[in-house]
């Protein structure tokens, strides 16, 4: 018997996946059958998981059983075995409860490396990844420019599933100076993890005040064909509607808004609904980047106005880009407070780089990563303004008088992550101040603002708590000890 072990065959993620819990994670699986290819029929007699396959562990090999020999040279081909996250159309979309932000959690993941072995002859592919993959993601193993024994190039052949799901099921809020819940947030989920209800209560769930309530397949509200109901928010204590978030779809583009004001008429159905604010998406496109843009706008008017008045009573509130590399991987997330004169982002027009004119920059993010890609920190840059006791401090070019780079200043926060050996976060610190050698980069003396502690199920690499904390007043982790407060505790069910 021989085998051929090729390391270095790559897990190609193609876009943003949902980290972490409390994300509305549908873990049906995406099939998109056979991918175009050359040659003569199926190839592939079995695989483990099976197409369609739901509730694959994140840790374990996948096996390919081929119907006729294969040419083994094939597998060196870094393109012949691929595993691809599969794209979440909205992962780069708005923030669900504010469409102001994007939703931090959603971020790209990273490139990973596996070894392919291939037994010649059970005529058996097996891949093992390096790292786990992510819970509650849907997955594309790509089997693709391989020949079989009599030299033929096989048809190109697509294997969908998804992983176990882990959700979060609850998390609770803490007062860091009683140390008493003060609010309770209960997730309600199907079969295939997908969100159906949100509960919130004042104090706990067991005896505290059901305060609000959100149904995710909520058919009550009538609105027109381009439009999709995403969410419905009702009044805990009365169970009268309190308004609903939509999809709205004009020719090729998608705009989201929340509406809070059923107008007139005083019934939530669309035609005179106010709306407050809404955004939509677009990419862009750079020869070493891409770009999501993610425009806001707001209406003139305090109470909202129609959808129908989008044109003339809504003006451009805030403005997010997204920077990603050629990996599909956030590098940088600013915000502007103006696009100037021309309403459009700034870029040199041979590159496709950042490059402001008379764009106002309010704040921006800068990540750094590791080989795999993990993110292991985040720097800000550029102060938000907090009503009269904090003014807003735009970030300004640094001694190399170029904006977007590391020398910029202010860099008012850093957040640094920590990896266990299978590439899954244990640690998450929020560093508010460079300390006594005034060097970011050199955490040990660096003022700690707060910090999230993650625990995984026993034996197991699913996650089972976090743990969020805020600092005392020492500046100093202490692991939920010492002055330490408690601030949030979020928990996962590592059994879906």
């Amino acid at each position: 018997m021989r085998t051929y072990a090729l390391a270095g065959i790559s897990l190609l993620v193609l876009l943003n996946g949902c980290g972490g819990g409390g994300g509305d994670k549908d873990t049906t699986p995406r099939n998109t059958g056979n991918l175009p290819g050359t040659g003569g029929s199926t190839v592939i007699a079995s695989s483990t998981p099976s197409n369609g396959t739901k509730g694959v562990a994140i840790d374990t090999p996948f096996t390919v059983t081929f119907t006729e020999a294969m040419n083994p040279t094939s597998f060196t081909n870094p393109d012949a075995v691929q595993l691809q996250l599969v794209n979440r159309m909205m992962a780069d979309m708005p923030h669900p409860d504010d469409p102001a932000l994007t939703d931090p959690s959603m971020d790209t993941m990273p490139r990973i490396l596996g070894t392919a072995t291939y037994n010649e002859a059970a005529r058996m592919l097996t891949f093992a990844p390096d790292t786990h993959l992510e819970t509650g993601e849907d997955y594309h193993l790509v089997i693709s420019n391989l020949r079989n024994a009599a030299g033929t190039t096989v048809r190109a052949q697509t294997i969908a599933f998804s992983t176990l799901n882990n959700p979060e099921i609850r998390s609770e809020e803490y007062d860091p100076v009683t140390g008493q819940i003060t609010e309770t947030t209960v997730y309600t989920r199907d079969a295939n993890g997908r969100t159906t209800r949100i509960d919130n209560y004042l104090g706990t769930d067991t005896t505290g005040t059901l305060q609000r309530y959100t149904l995710f397949n909520d058919t009550t509200i009538t609105v027109p064909a381009n439009v999709t109901v995403r969410s419905v928010n009702y009044d805990g204590a009365t169970g009268e509607k309190t308004g609903y978030s939509v999809d709205i779809k004009e020719g090729t583009t998608t705009y989201r808004a929340n509406i809070r004001n059923p107008g007139a008429n005083n019934v939530f159905d669309f035609t005179d609904d106010l709306i407050r604010s809404y955004s939509t998406g677009r990419e862009m496109h750079g020869t070493a980047h891409e770009h999501m843009v993610t425009t806001t706008y707001s209406s003139t008017a305090q109470t909202g106005a129609p959808w129908s008045e989008r044109n003339t009573a809504f003006q451009v509130s805030g403005v997010q880009l997204r920077q990603m590399d050629q990996q599909m991987q956030t590098v940088r997330i600013v915000n502007y407070s103006s696009l100037g004169a021309n309403g459009q982002v700034d870029v040199n027009p041979t590159t496709g780089e950042l490059a402001p004119i008379d764009d106002v920059v309010a704040r921006y993010d800068f990540v750094t990563r590791d080989a795999q890609g993990r993110r292991l920190s985040t720097k800000t840059f550029g102060q938000r303004g907090r009503g009269t006791t904090q003014p807003a401090i735009p970030p300004t070019a640094g001694p190399d008088g170029r904006l977007f780079t590391n020398d910029d200043v202010p860099l008012v926060e850093m957040e640094v992550a920590t990896y266990n050996a299978m590439g899954h976060r244990t640690l998450e610190v929020e560093y508010n101040s460079p300390g006594l050698d005034n060097n970011w980069d050199t955490v040990a003396d660096n003022r700690v603002s707060e910090y999230k502690l993650y625990t995984f199920a026993p034996g197991t690499d699913l996650l089972s708590e976090e743990r969020s904390y805020v600092d005392g007043g020492n500046g100093i982790m202490e692991n939920g000890a010492g002055d330490d407060k408690l601030e949030e505790v979020e928990t996962y069910d590592p059994t879906k």
